[in-house]
């Protein structure tokens, strides 16, 4: 079993809970060197059209490659030199059904068997590809579940597949040439998640899931049998997985656990129990919680790991690479495709070893690598050629021995399966290009099959040159020696198909013109589906000959079949070729467009588009079955199967599910949609598939308001503030940042932020501050989310331009309260034991305040110690501050203590700053300046003081100077101002009003509120700001009043109006306006002006009788109460289409919706997911516009209708 997207410790879908992965097999031998020397990683040049995970070697020397989870399969051929790292991706047919972790075996007539899928629509299901014509045949059903079964070739040539059902004990076997399902035997154990081996005698061995118990299956007897006790456990508790598992050149089996153990088996060659040792642990503490694996021609176990599994994680991270040495039975690190490791799973990657001697590697990417081992091959597993001789078909007869290999090859377990233990052959030219036979039926499946004769058939490629070749025989990579071949076959010409019931032209030409007539005897594989002339003349002098290939009509031939056409001559080689016979009842399914459905949004949808639609068609002439299947959760189709008769054509929707879609997380989902003729098997068409969830973007933004002070021409303190920007969201951000002042500055306005990043703007005071008058000025900051909105905030800017309201510049002695070593006069730049020395004058002139103007403080414990100034009369005065030039060097406390107070009364003192637990060490004049509005605002005796003390222990310090100390704050500070506001009143309703305000003064002053206006269709009651409105009884309409606030400066607001909307439902409303009787229902029109009862109420119209008011806007466009109009912005490509409407302002209130369609053939319509925009207000029907969605399908959109849905 493998994990999901979601889960990495998956549980069954079917009725277990924890499944095992594969075995590792390894083994050790002492009698074949091996090389020490690690081997090296290439990426292929090439790329795959889409992610890979099984690959499957065919016998032409291709290798089939699997896009995860989907029904798409492509070829990689190897380049002329048949190497695969610079190989060539084709695709080939799509499955019938989608499978990830599924059985699979190459069968002896060289077709791929296939079934079962843990994921995807194949769990039931089972198919076998024809390479030879391209096409993917569903098998009969074996009602059983196959899911992440496993496999394995018989002797005879039929597959054993273990079953996911029931005890997981079942098995079940697949005869191909019969095309039939039969029972298999019971094992003894569980089979499922367990890997299987084939051993020398062709039995195959496995360790019962969870235990020590080992059993095999022995062909002859149709039977599992037990066999003896493992030593350790390979099975890890958590997953209940297990690693790869090989056959090794000395007999022997190693299975390669998750738990990081291993167990090596060596067989007793018959039904007699085998023996078992332990091998050695995985280093690093890492297992093969399923893992591929392969073994290399050198004879070395190169395998995948990771940590062993825990109960929170059964699948860890990373994956690391060993070879292992049966020889020295140790494992060796070797890098990875990229760097010593890769942060994924082990379970994720597949292997294969293919002919060129090398390790193609897969991990669900695009990007594969090839490993090339060190070393050489392995004598001991070298196939030999005995003989080849062409058959009277024209395909050649290769005798020799071990052209199975002496193991399976590539190795994962029960979710996947590549085994290669059949004979690849190669051809290489005199001038050194490389090509690939055909090999088929070849007579064992065995391994390690020793001096025992083994035959194979193969057929040339056709166009093969004419020339004297080097044959190979390959098997798993290692290849045998070198045999001379003459390819001078005759040609068989023809065209690659012929349709039954008609005849095609074809030509035989001889490598040579003979001396005298020739006859070329002629025979089709098939004689029952194509005849050919028993013999053709090719005349003397000359090289060719025509003749005819006839296909009689078939009753019972359905698609296409492949007939080889064979030519002999006595001293010429045969010549073979193919041609497909098409089915003249034929059932070709076309599907269109081809265009890939491929939907996006944010993450919780929605997403566009919606659905697609797709045009099925039968362009043959006899009626077709067809089916349309998906694995993907996030789509659905209707319908999903059907029949078409010759020239019928339907419909197949895809639409978005959004009950999944908009649950799925951030990233990309693909999967296929493969629509399939189930009758001929022609025009089977795969449309790719992918969700693609984008993340959405969030801000975030920190940081204090702006709130500067100074005196008219500056400086203003702080001179500028800093917000942080973050990005909270999942995508890339762009963002703005906006203000109106000009004596505001912004650096930077804008940018982009990525998901968990964040950036900082900073808002300064600029120089146009310094022009200003006296007085409070205020502007919003609005920081702008544009790629979605969220998180859009504003901050308040409050620049106070304000008046000294004291100054001393300190020249002269202020006379100021004095204690302790307090002083005024010059300072001498001496102390400096700690910190630095006094300064040698004031920041202007050269008087200053300061203790010890000689030196450094004294270390005598004492104090406090104060310089007091006032008092100051600050009556009238707002948002007062204390600035001064300050030069102070201190040690922290409590060694030593620094601090300034404000009192209004000399006795109670509130402390405005202190030097805490870090020393203070001046090196020049500071401006500081701190708020003491809390305690001197309009207050007429204000005192400040500085003071320091000393305790035991402290260091010396040159202590507190100051000068030019300035008390600051603006005259009979800023007046408040009353917030408007607009409350719905429900008809005949006493409603609650809270008045609202804001004042600016630093502190916040406390305000009253008064009623300047009462309304004039009801009364308020209540003390203001908590106030209540009663409704005279019956009206419907808007009223108002107006307001005002005054705070503790005695400064009062503007008035501010505050807007009842006193509404009713539907009924109140129309008997308001006289309309009774049978006319006065929603959907009746009461003035027989063409307008229903329901839209005049929605678009504020009279009922009674035909009216067309209207809003105006500015810029002269006119909003009709009773109509839609369209605005046009831009031009071209950037034209931009609008709906211009009205709508009732307390539409909420009623129970109305609003809701714009638009459309392009009037037929199907797209609600517009818009914001709609308020453009003007007349106090009862808004003027708004909602923006027309994209072109759907690529037309624009040339309709549109307004819907109105009333309360229920």
């Amino acid at each position: 079993m493998m994990p999901d997207d979601s889960d990495s410790s998956l549980p069954s879908a079917d009725f277990i809970s924890h499944v095992t992965r594969l075995a590792l097999v390894l083994a050790t031998l002492g009698i074949f060197a091996c090389s020490a020397i690690a081997g090296s990683w290439t990426p292929l040049t090439q790329r795959a059209p889409r992610t890979i995970g099984l690959m499957v070697l065919l016998s032409d020397g291709t290798v089939l490659a699997q896009n995860n989870n989907g029904t798409a399969w492509y070829r990689l051929t190897p380049d002329s030199q048949g190497h695969y790292a610079t190989g060539t991706w084709s695709t080939i047919a799509a499955m019938h059904d989608s499978r990830l972790y599924c059985a699979t075996q190459m069968l002896k007539d060289g077709r791929i068997f296939v079934a079962g899928g843990e994921y995807g629509t194949g769990h039931t299901t089972a198919e076998v590809y024809n390479p030879l014509t391209n096409v993917w045949t569903e098998l009969p059903s074996a009602n059983a579940t196959f899911s992440d079964a496993n496999s394995e070739i018989l002797p005879d040539g039929r597959v054993i597949v273990a079953l996911v059902q029931g005890t997981l004990k079942q098995t079940i076997i697949y005869n191909p040439v019969a095309n039939t399902w039969t029972a298999g035997p019971t094992t003894n154990g569980i089979h499922n998640e367990s890997m299987w081996i084939k051993q020398p005698d062709d039995s195959i061995l496995f360790i019962d899931r969870l235990t020590t118990n080992s059993e095999r299956y022995i062909p002859s007897l149709n039977q599992w049998i037990t066999d003896a006790t493992v030593p350790v456990s390979i099975y890890d508790p958590y997953g209940l997985e297990s690693g790869p598992g090989f056959l090794l050149p000395n007999g022997k089996s190693i299975f390669l656990g998750a738990t990081g153990h291993t167990a090596i088996y060596t067989p007793s060659g018959s039904t007699a129990n085998g023996s078992w040792i332990a091998g050695p642990d995985i280093p690093n503490s890492s297992g093969a919680p399923d893992a591929p694996g392969a073994m290399m021609p050198n004879g070395i176990i190169l395998c995948s790991v990771s940590p062993t599994p825990t109960s929170g994680n059964h699948f860890p991270t990373p994956t690391t690479f060993y070879e292992y040495d049966y020889v020295a039975n140790t494992f060796t690190q070797v890098n990875a495709p990229t760097g010593t490791s890769l942060s994924q799973s082990a379970y994720i990657g597949n292997m294969l070893v293919v002919p060129d001697g090398t390790v193609l590697y897969s991990n669900d990417g695009t990007q594969l690598y090839d490993y090339q081992p060190s070393g050489t091959p392995l004598v001991a597993g070298q196939p030999t050629i005995s003989s080849i001789t062409q058959n009277s078909d024209g395909s050649f007869h290769l005798v020799g021995t071990q052209l199975n290999g002496i193991s399976e090859g590539s190795a994962y377990g029960d979710d996947n399966q590549n085994a290669s233990n059949y004979p690849i052959v190669r051809l290489t030219s005199s001038g050194g290009t490389v090509y690939f036979a055909r090999t088929y039926n070849w007579s064992r499946t065995s391994v390690q099959t020793g001096s025992t004769a083994v035959t194979t058939e193969f057929t040339l490629p056709t166009g093969l040159p004419a020339d004297t070749y080097s044959l190979n025989v390959i098997a798993n990579g290692i290849p045998s020696d070198p045999t001379s071949f003459t390819v001078a076959p005759i040609v068989v010409s023809m065209p690659a198909t012929v349709t039954e019931g008609t005849s095609v032209s074809a030509t035989v030409t001889l490598p040579v013109a003979p001396g005298q007539d020739t006859a070329v005897n002629l025979s089709a594989s098939n004689s029952t589906l194509l005849s050919v002339p028993a013999s053709v003349t090719v005349l003397a002098g000359q090289t060719s000959a025509n003749f005819t290939v006839t296909a009689p009509e078939q009753a019972g031939l359905i698609g296409k079949q492949a007939v080889a056409i064979s030519a002999a001559s006595s001293g010429y080689q045969t010549g073979l070729s193919y041609i497909d016979e098409l089915d003249d009842k034929s059932a070709f399914l076309t599907v269109s467009p081809a265009t890939s459905f491929n939907p996006n949004g944010l993450k919780g949808g929605p997403f566009s588009p919606a659905s697609a639609t797709y045009t099925l068609k039968n362009t043959g002439n006899f009626t077709l079955s067809w089916t349309a299947k998906k694995t993907a959760s996030w789509m659905t189709l209707s319908p999903t199967s059907g029949s078409l008769v010759a020239g019928a054509s339907t419909t197949v929707t895809v639409s978005i599910n959004t009950s999944v879609a908009n649950g799925e997380a951030v990233g990309s989902y693909s999967d296929n949609i493969l629509f399939s003729n189930t009758t001929s098997g022609d025009g089977n068409t795969a449309i790719a598939a992918s969700l693609t969830v984008n993340g959405s973007p969030a801000m975030v933004v920190s940081g204090n308001a702006v709130n500067s002070t100074g005196p008219g021409g500056g400086p203003f303190v702080p001179a500028s503030t800093t917000f942080s920007i973050k990005n909270t969201g999942t995508a890339a951000m762009l963002w703005s940042a906006t203000k109106t002042a000009s004596w505001l500055t912004i650096s930077p306005t804008s940018g982009t932020i990525q998901p968990n990043s964040s950036t900082n703007v900073t808002v300064s005071i600029n120089t146009a501050a310094n022009s200003l008058a006296m007085g409070a000025y205020n502007d919003t900051i609005t920081f702008t989310n544009t790629s979605n909105s969220v998180g859009n905030t504003t901050s308040s800017a409050l620049l106070i331009v304000d008046q000294t309201t004291y100054t001393n510049t300190i020249d002269t002695d202020p006379g100021w309260s004095r204690q302790g070593e307090w002083a005024w006069g010059t300072p001498t730049g001496g102390g400096g034991a700690n910190g630095t020395h006094d300064p040698t004058s004031g920041a202007t002139g050269a008087k200053v305040l300061g203790v010890n103007l000689s030196g450094d403080y004294s270390l005598t414990p004492g104090g406090p110690f104060y310089l007091t100034a006032g008092p100051f009369n600050l009556t009238g005065n707002a948002a007062t501050r204390l600035r001064f030039a300050r030069w102070l060097n201190t040690d922290v406390q409590p060694n030593a203590f620094a601090t300034v107070d404000i009192s209004k009364d000399g006795t109670n003192w509130t402390n405005v700053w202190n030097n805490g637990t870090s020393a203070v060490t001046d090196s020049s004049w500071q401006t500081v300046q701190y708020d003491i509005s809390s305690v001197a605002d309009n207050q007429s005796t204000v005192y400040v003081r500085w003071g320091y003390q000393i305790a035991s222990g402290a260091l010396a310090y040159s202590g507190w100077n100051i000068d030019d100390v300035k008390i600051l704050g603006t005259t009979n500070g800023i007046a408040p101002t009353a917030t408007l506001q607009r409350v719905l009143v429900p008809l005949n309703t006493a409603t609650a009003v809270t008045l609202t305000g804001t004042d600016t003064n630093n502190p916040v002053q406390p305000m009253t509120f008064q009623v300047t206006t009462q309304p004039q269709h009801g009364t308020l009651s209540g003390t203001a700001p908590n106030l209540t409105y009663t409704p005279v009884n019956g009206f419907v309409g808007l009223d108002s009043f107006t307001f005002t606030c005054t705070n503790e400066f005695n400064l009062t607001s503007a008035p501010a109006t505050v807007t009842l909307d006193v509404y009713a439902n539907y009924s109140t409303w129309a008997a308001s306006h006289g309309v009774t009787g049978a006319l006065n229902g929603p959907l009746a029109d009461f003035d027989g002006d063409g307008v229903l009862n329901l839209f005049e109420w929605a678009f504020g119209m009279n009922p009674a009788a035909a009216d067309d008011s209207s809003i105006s806007l500015s810029g002269g466009t006119i909003v009709h109460r009773g109509g839609l109009s369209v605005v046009v912005t831009g031009s071209g490509v950037n034209t931009q289409y609008s709906v211009l409407f009205g709508r009732r302002d307390d539409y909420l209130a009623v129970g109305l919706v609003y809701t714009v369609q638009f459309s392009n053939d009037l037929q199907n319509w797209v609600t517009s997911n818009a914001t709609p925009t308020v453009m003007a207000d007349d106090g009862e029907i808004q003027a708004v516009t909602v923006a027309a969605p994209a072109a759907q399908n690529g037309k624009p959109f040339g309709f549109v209708r307004l819907q109105i849905t009333g309360p229920n």
